[in-house]
């Protein structure tokens, strides 16, 4: 291997920060397990408990047998970021994916970025260093549409 070239990217890191979910959690690390372990690439689940005051710390030790699950904890709420840099000090694998398990994504949505990150670019013959996705096509509710149009009225009129 070259002194300038990447480092194989097989394994992926999960990393869910959890902060008062445990319903949710317990429902969702199953799920990534099956889902991970058909990729066919190392992986590891972290999750990071951000000062939960409900049932998490229960559900984390209930599924210690989820396969290479990894779980950490801050004694209080820290945030969402402070989960990220507390799960990216620890992680084993080179690819990062990251997920809220308030957010409406699926473990299979997932895949199509991972995919696109090994693919390399015909014309520069390079590889991404970043894939950044949102689901789309979702329908956002009547409210926020609502809130969204007068917003953009007032800015109209206004402006």
């Amino acid at each position: 291997r070259s002194p300038m070239s990447k480092p194989a990217r097989d394994g992926v890191s999960v990393v869910i920060p959890a902060h008062n979910c445990a319903a949710a959690l317990d429902r969702v690390l199953p799920v990534w397990a099956s889902t991970l372990a058909n990729w066919n690439r190392q992986f590891e689940i972290v999750v990071v408990n951000d000062g939960s005051t409900d049932d998490t710390a229960t559900v984390l030790q209930k599924r210690a047998s989820v396969p290479n699950l990894r779980a950490f904890t801050h004694d209080t709420r820290r945030g969402f970021g402070a989960c990220l840099r507390t799960a990216l000090a620890q992680v084993k694998h080179p690819l990062f994916l990251y997920f809220g398990v308030d957010y409406p994504y699926l473990p299979a949505d997932s895949r199509a970025m991972l995919d696109r990150i090994d693919l390399r670019d015909e014309v520069l013959g390079k590889q991404p260093d970043l894939i950044s996705g949102a689901r789309a096509g979702t329908k956002r509710p009547f409210a926020v549409r609502a809130l969204g149009g007068a917003w953009a009225l007032f800015w109209r009129a206004f402006a």
